[in-house]
């Protein structure tokens, strides 16, 4: 199966069931790092933080082989 045919059938999936689906290319978020680096500036925390904050904006650094990021949401009424 093709990817663009995998993603079509994984966003009909999602809308039967009332969810939102994307897919992205496994790069860098680098409004994630941006977000980091600013609270760690102001010396804040987050509930998410790990030992190795690189790995919220990179997720090739915890999914070496990953090609695609799918995200998943349920519209808030």
């Amino acid at each position: 199966m093709g990817s663009t045919k995998l993603t079509k059938e994984l966003k009909e999936w999602a809308a039967a069931r009332g969810l939102v689906l994307g897919v992205a290319p496994v790069r860098p978020f680098e409004r994630g790092r941006q977000a980091l680096a600013w609270l760690a500036r102001r010396g804040l925390a987050t509930p998410f933080a790990t030992g190795r904050p690189e790995e919220r904006y990179r997720p090739d650094l915890l999914y070496p082989a990953a090609r695609s990021l799918i995200v998943v949401a349920r519209p808030h009424p």
